[in-house]
């Protein structure tokens, strides 16, 4: 019996202010070795032949920005209209979520500000989302970690192999995941993470193994680290 193929899309949030870049303009569309942020986090998404769709959320302001600096310089085909975001992450996502098409089956949720997505890494997480429900990108802490108190007392440590760094993209099912950010809505329920939101429901999420390199953007110093990333040309999928 021939595997029916389920239909994949990706949702590129970009709709933050970006204060602690100290820039007037938006971050996502900040140039890095000459080419905004937002076009060379697109990029690997709009190779992965397993996505047909690719949908952002940006600040409405930033719209146009969008269509002169991207979209009319760089021969994107799978990109559809943006979304004006909302206040918060969360918001924008779900804002997202709702405008996609009733017919994809999985979703990848992915950080604007993040560049060096390979595709080993979309590979892995697509194939192991098809398998669950819900999947996350990841890389194993490299330095101790503590639970400290408001007073800055130390609470707990712990084990440090049992903590993971989680980054972009996450993968869901569509159904699923816009049924737990319906539900957090409904509950007040805020939160960065959009696994966290699948947690509260009692699914499961699996970890990938994702990349030191898969960086956020998101001060002035992460960028010169991005630029000199780029240079030596350490983008690919090595952990």
């Amino acid at each position: 019996m021939q595997k029916v193929k389920r239909r994949v899309a990706a949702l590129i949030v970009a709709a933050g202010e970006g204060r602690r870049m100290g820039s007037a303009e938006s971050k996502a569309f900040l140039p890095l070795k000459g080419i905004p942020i937002l076009a060379h986090t697109i990029q690997p998404f709009e190779a992965c032949s397993r996505i047909q769709r690719l949908y952002l959320v940006l600040r409405e302001e930033d719209i146009p920005s969008w269509h002169q600096t991207i979209l009319d310089r760089f021969p994107f085909k799978k990109t559809q209209p943006p979304v004006p975001g909302g206040s918060q992450r969360q918001d924008s996502v779900r804002l997202g979520l709702e405008a996609i098409e009733e017919d994809i089956d999985i979703v990848l949720i992915h950080d604007g500000a993040r560049p060096f997505v390979d595709p080993p890494i979309l590979d892995r997480l697509l194939d192991t989302v098809e398998k669950t429900q819900a999947a996350v990108v990841a890389v194993p802490a490299t330095e101790t970690i503590k639970v400290v108190s408001p007073r800055g007392l130390v609470v707990e440590t712990p084990a440090r192999e049992d903590l993971w760094h989680i980054q972009t993209p996450q993968a869901f099912d569509y159904s699923l995941i816009l049924k737990a950010h319906r539900k957090a809505v409904a509950d007040n329920i805020v939160t960065t993470d959009d696994a966290t939101l699948v947690e509260r429901l009692g699914i499961p999420v699996t970890v990938v193994h994702g990349s030191y390199r898969n960086i956020k953007i998101t001060t002035p110093k992460d960028l010169v680290i991005a630029c000199a990333l780029l240079e030596n040309g350490e983008t690919s999928s090595e952990s």
